[in-house]
């Protein structure tokens, strides 16, 4: 009777352990030298630099919103307190009639921040003063329309713009 065929001999890999640096021929899953998982762990350094990168991003971000709102806010501010330095309430210019001087209505809410005159050929010459209104919006503003020149010119339209 003939002999079987002798299966062949497998051979254990040879394996480098990354936690201890031994090498060993072995089928095993950990280290016969250390203990620890032949499996190395990924490396997941890419992914710690995109992290702390994505992060200092929205630091960066976050800071540069504070900064533009506290400066907005500033901002805003100080444009309210000069609007109203020199402003009128809706009731105080309801409360000009048709006819007044410009020399009246100058004396009673100040120089006004703003002017326009002009010339019209054949007609005279008319003036205008705005007066920001007290607590308005941007550009909300009064317009008080003289009939003739200087301080003796009276009023003959006011209108909100």
């Amino acid at each position: 009777m003939p002999t079987p065929p002798t299966p062949p001999e497998v051979i254990a890999p040879t394996k480098l352990c990354q936690q201890c640096g031994a090498q060993a021929q072995t089928f095993d899953a950990k280290c016969p030298n250390c203990g620890k998982p032949y499996k190395a762990k990924k490396p997941r350094t890419v992914l710690k630099v995109m992290l702390g990168v994505a992060l200092v991003g929205c630091v960066f971000i976050v800071g540069c919103v504070a900064l533009i709102g506290g400066a907005a806010n500033e901002a805003s501010k100080s444009i309210t307190k000069e609007q109203n330095s020199n402003a009128i309430t809706n009731s105080q210019a309801r409360s000009v009639k048709l006819g007044t001087t410009r020399r009246d209505v100058e004396s009673r809410f100040g120089k006004p921040k703003s002017t326009q005159e002009s010339t019209n050929q054949g007609l005279g010459s008319d003036s205008c003063i705005y007066y920001n209104i007290k607590n308005g919006q941007l550009l909300d503003s009064w317009q008080f329309c003289f009939q003739g020149k200087g301080l003796s010119a009276t009023l003959r339209s006011k209108n909100r713009l």
